[in-house]
């Protein structure tokens, strides 16, 4: 009896140590719910914007979206460091944007101003007048954080236990409207908001309370991998392990009832 009531302990503590571990994996990466990553994403850009030179006329102020931060993470999901091919196609990656933009990074340890910093440094590497990168350079990642009449941006990060490239984090922001077309500039250059086309400046930037209002949708992507999976284990979760405590309990009550020297130790 003695060892079952050891396999019964060992039971009990595999399950308890199990979710435990899954839990803290799964959270030391913030959610899209989290509000300190979702101001960290939103402020960043908006200190980038601010500040670009030369100075813009028409750069408005980026707001949150959370079905762009939903597609964010359904693709992060993926952990390929590539960018998704449904960027361009209606109601694929948002309910109303019909195209929406995307910059990834990867990397071993995340924070959201390392990987701004990085999209950003690619100011380097462009040329304003020319519009173009320098040869062999890439900036498109800078343009599309600074290109003027995207407004909303949503971003996740995925940890990837299998590796990207042997890198572990995935960190994804989709934007809305889409940046980056092929002939124009990110922005008009010129005196602070003056093409804002009415609402109000803050920080040399173009601030609508209509545009700028935070939204919420009732919808995700029909391809994020993990889609329902997530709400079925914290509900099994939520039903096992309180279970299998209980089932612990009640095991070990029986066999003192049944065997009342079980525990008696000489």
């Amino acid at each position: 009896m003695g060892q079952s009531l050891r396999w019964l302990l060992w039971y009990a503590a595999v399950v308890g140590s199990t979710v435990n571990t899954q839990q803290t994996e799964d959270t030391h990466l913030p959610e899209i719910t989290d509000q300190r990553f979702i101001s960290q994403c939103a402020d960043a850009h908006n200190k980038y914007r601010s500040n670009v030179m030369p100075t813009a006329s028409n750069m408005f102020y980026m707001t949150w979206d959370e079905a762009l931060a939903i597609t964010a993470r359904a693709w992060a999901r993926h952990c390929q460091f590539s960018h998704n091919p449904r960027l361009k196609t209606p109601r694929e990656v948002h309910p109303t944007f019909n195209s929406v933009g995307e910059n990834i990074w990867r990397g071993s340890t995340f924070t959201v101003e390392a990987a701004m910093k990085l999209w950003h440094d690619e100011v380097a590497d462009y040329n304003h007048d020319s519009n173009n990168c320098r040869t062999n350079r890439q900036c498109g990642h800078y343009k599309q954080v600074v290109w003027a009449t995207s407004y909303k941006v949503g971003c996740a990060v995925h940890a990837c236990p299998d590796g990207v490239n042997n890198r572990r984090a995935l960190f994804v922001c989709n934007y809305g409207d889409a940046g980056n077309y092929v002939g124009f500039h990110p922005f008009k250059t010129g005196q602070s908001c003056s093409e804002c086309g009415g609402g109000t400046c803050q920080n040399k930037l173009c601030r609508d309370a209509e545009r700028d209002k935070l939204k919420r949708y009732d919808w995700a992507p029909d391809w994020d991998p993990e889609a329902g999976t997530s709400d079925a284990y914290y509900l099994a979760v939520l039903i096992t392990r309180p279970l299998s405590v209980l089932l612990m309990f009640i095991g070990v009550y029986g066999l003192q009832i049944l065997y009342p020297n079980l525990f008696a130790y000489e």
